[in-house]
């Protein structure tokens, strides 16, 4: 009986592990996502255009430079970077030029 009570606790702990190793890699658990379209919109804007507005500000917070984070805003236009522009930072002016 105590042997089967192990193997319970086991396959109880490898499923946690697989599923907390699955929300951190994908954001989802058994199928489901776990965040919203919200979250998304808040750093990727396009129009009609084919013109998409990329803000690094929430989803690179530990990417950083000498003096700490560097947001960037990108602009990708029919799959082609148009410009990368450096949002306010702690970097100083002639260092970052």
């Amino acid at each position: 009986m105590k042997n089967k009570w192990m193997r319970v606790a086991s396959f109880v702990v490898v499923f946690l592990i697989m599923a907390s190793l699955s929300m951190v890699r994908d954001h989802r658990v058994l199928g489901y996502e776990l965040r919203s379209e919200k979250q998304e919109a808040d750093f990727v804007k396009g129009d009609a255009e084919g013109t998409v507005i990329v803000n690094t500000s929430e989803i690179c917070k530990d990417v950083a430079g000498y003096a700490g984070p560097v947001p960037l805003e990108i602009t990708v236009t029919n799959g082609v970077i148009d410009s990368v522009r450096a949002l306010e930072n702690s970097e100083t002016p002639g260092f970052w030029n």
